[in-house]
């Protein structure tokens, strides 16, 4: 790999992770297990099924600060849930062609 492809590549990257960073969360339940999550609208984040149990509150840290969050349901089938914050204000993560 050339080095104006390889330090393209590395600007490519920091722009992507510059620009998702908002929308990535790390969630902590009650069994003080770790999750990773992604925001999909203000309130709203998806995250690993198998981590968190229906009733947890969950704290959810974003770059831009911490919220708490319900269990809405889950997918065993998919291994994800739907968590809802109880604040708004999420930067839900976009996806460009």
């Amino acid at each position: 790999m050339s080095d104006s492809l390889a330090q393209q590549l590395s600007t490519d990257l920091a722009e992507a992770a510059s620009r998702t960073a908002p929308s990535l969360l790390l969630l902590r339940g009650r069994r003080r297990r770790a999750a990773s999550g992604t925001v999909i609208d203000s309130q709203s984040f998806l995250v690993s099924d198998h981590l968190l149990d229906t009733d947890d509150e969950v704290r959810a840290r974003t770059s831009e600060g911490e919220v708490t969050a319900r269990v809405v349901g889950g997918d065993a089938g998919t291994d994800l849930a739907l968590l809802q914050g109880e604040a708004g204000g999420l930067t839900p993560v976009t996806f460009s062609a």
